[in-house]
């Protein structure tokens, strides 16, 4: 499903205390801010941004939970337009916070009644029901009520019964919550396992900066309503991970930083600092000349005989913190 987003703007109404009870102020609050991009047919996009940067308010607007104040949204799946009871159908939404599982049903009875407001065939219930048991280990919990279930447990379950309509659009808003590892790993692997067959599109939405660099191959990044960044992880790296760090432990007492600067000797001009961290030593310098850190490698291993090396550039969680520190 390909969406094209035009302007989208959301803004809420709140009303504060005025100097009476008669009289109350009102206040408009932006949401989101002439929001404007578009996404391919089989893309897979993180949606990042601090708590209140609209990421939330932009998926209920995209399942239509909400509205927008103003803008255009247009959805297409195969060069046809989808609205109404077409979209339902073809779209699935899972927000980490909120389930679709009913509490007193077990499992399997709510994926029945899941199969019947999708009006999914019978024996491709079955089959899809049989796959996503086998993925995702689901077992005996289909047989318990939700609301007996842990909170990974039901997080598993309300996956598998988001997964059941194979959506042309997946919208993940925080869904690993309360996952372990393990659990974790497998929803990724089914979630993907599904896109490779359909090639359907999906937004991620999650604080966990590891799993969306893992899983997407673009991000969108809000701040504060608007949206600050669009493009491949590729391009993120390469417009903002600007340096090298290079890391060392040394089995003989590592040089004060005074001492490290002399031996350098004119490398001192390309780092930008040096620090001590857990009895290593780390060492942080533009990307402007990549051969640099290779030459002060190769002259702290003649003076230090370090015995653990290490080369690596900024990292994905601290790209986007320097984006939002400016």
């Amino acid at each position: 499903m390909e969406i094209s987003l035009n302007s989208v703007s959301k803004e809420y109404r709140i009303i504060e205390k005025g100097d009476s009870l008669f009289k109350r102020k009102k206040r408009s609050i932006h949401a989101l801010n002439d929001i404007s991009f578009s996404i391919k047919s089989g893309e897979i996009c993180g949606l990042i941004g601090l708590n209140g940067a609209g990421k939330s308010t932009l998926t209920k607007i995209l399942c239509g939970v909400l509205s927008e104040t103003s803008g255009e949204i247009k959805l297409t799946l195969d060069g046809k337009e989808v609205i109404g009871e077409e979209f339902k159908k073809n779209m699935s939404v899972i927000f980490g916070h909120r389930g679709q599982l009913w509490d007193n049903l077990q499992v399997a009875d709510s994926y029945e009644i899941i199969s019947r407001i999708y009006d999914i065939p019978r024996d491709e219930f079955q089959e899809r029901l049989r796959w996503l048991d086998q993925m995702l280990e689901l077992n005996d919990l289909l047989y318990r009520p939700a609301r007996q279930l842990s909170l990974g447990q039901r997080m598993k379950c309300e996956v598998a019964g988001n997964l059941l309509c194979m959506p042309k659009l997946l919208l993940l808003d925080e869904p690993t919550i309360g996952l372990d590892i393990l659990t974790k790993e497998n929803i990724f692997n089914t979630i993907l396992e599904i896109h490779k067959e359909i090639e359907n599109t999906i937004i991620f939405t999650s604080h966990d900066l590891k799993d969306v660099g893992n899983l997407c191959n673009r991000i969108l990044i809000l701040n504060k309503g608007k949206l600050i960044f669009d493009d491949s992880i590729s391009t993120l790296y390469e417009t903002y991970a600007n340096e090298y760090i290079i890391t060392l432990k040394s089995p003989n007492k590592l040089l004060s930083i005074d001492e490290l600067g002399r031996m350098l000797g004119d490398y001192q001009k390309n780092i930008k600092h040096i620090e001590y961290k857990e009895n290593c030593l780390l060492i942080y310098f533009n990307k402007e000349d990549n051969s640099i850190p290779f030459k002060i490698m190769e002259l702290l291993d003649k003076e230090l005989a370090p015995n653990n090396f290490n080369l690596s550039t900024t990292n994905f969680e601290q790209i986007i913190l320097n984006i939002y520190e400016g």
